[in-house]
């Protein structure tokens, strides 16, 4: 009786630390910002522009945003575009959250979808 009652709250201990471990990166997101290091023009991190997309939405890209914060929750990567309608795939991000910077010379990223491990 004693061991059943132990492990039934080591499970919902464990059950309850994972979820809440999960929480802060369980919902996706894409926030812009008008410079190349994730930081709005006054220093914070307050995006110009935040979205929380569904999955396989196409987010397109300010012309004015220099890099984004990309949160891929578990479960799904975040896939880069270099056109604006999530057609010509060029980069990959398999998980996790990053801060993406959108224009290189030889590249630039205009638009972003969250894909899960099936695809879209």
């Amino acid at each position: 009786m004693q061991l059943t009652t132990f492990l039934t709250a080591l499970i919902i201990a464990a059950t309850t630390a994972n979820a809440a471990t999960l929480s802060g990166r369980a919902n996706p997101k894409v926030n812009e910002y008008p410079r190349d290091n994730c930081v709005n023009t006054d220093g914070s991190n307050k995006p110009t522009w935040h979205h929380a997309p569904a999955i396989c939405k196409c987010v397109k890209m300010d012309k004015s945003t220099f890099s984004a914060y990309v949160v891929a929750p578990p479960g799904q990567r975040a896939v880069f575009f270099s056109d604006d309608n999530c057609q010509d795939r060029f980069r990959e991000k398999r998980k996790g959250e990053d801060c993406v910077l959108l224009s290189q010379p030889e590249w630039k990223i205009a638009s972003v979808q969250l894909e899960g491990p099936w695809g879209c």
